[in-house]
């Protein structure tokens, strides 16, 4: 189930990332739902999704 909220987030995540302002809000909301390992993956993802 949780991996589905990783899933989910980065979809999320995807959607929102041309507008910084709500980015950040829902980066802040997924890292209140996720796993310490969950919010490594996420942030690794956000990391390679720039380059």
């Amino acid at each position: 189930m949780k991996n589905s909220f990783l899933s989910y987030y980065k979809t999320i995540l995807e959607k929102v990332s041309f507008h910084p302002r709500i980015f950040r809000k829902e980066l802040k909301k997924a890292f209140s739902t996720l796993s310490t390992e969950e919010r490594s993956q996420l942030k690794q993802w956000i990391r390679n999704s720039q380059n």
